[in-house]
């Protein structure tokens, strides 16, 4: 009896240290990688984009709330930023009529990217575009 006695209060006075930092890498704050864009400001993502520079005589073009493109024509009707990029919801033309879509864009944590992949919505494939000269 006394032996569980003990070990009732062993194990409590362990639940009662949980205040106490324990120096375990779960107890630490974590960092984010990089900072979610300001809803202020003009989405990164805005400007001429395409797959090769070549490309850029025919370019996707973002603005902040829409993408005109030869694949897709879309108007967005929520654009959220996050640490990785944007999630966009929107619709986008097809032949049938506008369709609802949602897809990402993911961006490198800069204020001005070069680089970013559009992934869902319209696009069967994830599409990998450069910032096209003088946009």
């Amino acid at each position: 009896m006394r032996l569980a006695l003990a070990l009732s209060l062993a194990l409590l006075a362990g639940l009662c240290a949980c205040g106490r930092r324990s120096g375990l890498y779960a107890d630490r704050p974590v960092t984010l990688a990089a900072p979610a864009a300001s809803p202020n400001a003009p989405p990164r993502f805005v400007g001429r984009w395409a797959a090769t520079a070549a490309g850029c005589a025919d370019p996707w073009v973002f603005q902040a709330r829409s993408l005109t493109s030869r694949a897709a024509n879309c108007e967005f009707d929520k654009v959220e930023p996050s640490t990785a990029g944007y999630a966009i919801v929107g619709a986008c033309q097809a032949p049938s009529g506008p369709m609802p879509t949602r897809f990402v864009i993911t961006t490198p944590s800069q204020p001005q990217v070069s680089l970013m992949t559009v992934s869902g919505g319209p696009f069967k494939d994830p599409a990998a575009l450069q910032r096209c000269a003088g946009s």
